[in-house]
């Protein structure tokens, strides 16, 4: 599981250099996150949705930022997916006047309608590695209604960029067909 996953790249790099061994498992991490990256489809849609693809969100930005800041291995570059998470997000969310803290977007699948984990942590690792004012909007907007989980703040602190307005788009189309997962919003 991805829980599972997350927990062995944080105890392995965690341990690096003070525990013999431990280079398996960081190499282990590195190729999986490699796999997974490359599996991903481009438009930003989790197959689990906005519930229990915010977990895997999470724990999948903070796992590339691992292996990007001590492995040295880039995965943020030329991620199709991570890009478009935003535009996901954005097409998902209700009108801002119906948002509340656990009512602030659709339920697809098996979910809920409000966020489980995040979406400011890794929105903000996103708006700060791609210059996105999208994510940076996104988050602004759901902070305003209180619909972002308090678990998003330690890497909110450290991942928001202040450099990077926040902004929302004027005019949308009134749909968007997000074609790897087939799903059109509107």
């Amino acid at each position: 599981s991805i829980e599972l996953f997350g927990n062995i790249a944080a105890a392995g790099f965690a341990l690096y250099g003070e525990v013999p061994n431990v280079a398996p498992w960081l190499r282990f991490v590195t190729e999986k996150a490699r796999v997974v990256t490359q599996a991903l489809g481009p438009d930003g849609v989790s197959a689990e949705g906005i519930c229990y693809g915010g977990f895997f969100n999470d724990t999948y930005v903070k796992t590339l930022d691992f292996v990007d800041r001590l492995m040295g291995v880039d995965l943020f570059e030329g991620n199709d997916y991570l890009q478009n998470i935003p535009w996901f997000y954005l097409f998902s969310v209700l009108p801002r006047k119906r948002m509340t803290h656990d009512n602030s977007v659709l339920c697809l699948g098996d979910g809920h309608t409000g966020h489980w984990y995040g979406p400011a942590s890794y929105l903000h690792k996103i708006a700060a590695r791609y210059r996105n004012r999208l994510a940076q909007g996104i988050v602004k907007n759901h902070r305003a209604v209180g619909a972002s989980t308090k678990l998003s703040s330690l890497y909110s602190l450290l991942w928001f960029d202040e450099s990077i307005p926040a902004r929302l788009p004027r005019d949308l189309p009134l749909a968007r067909h997000f074609t790897d997962k087939d799903i059109v919003a509107m």
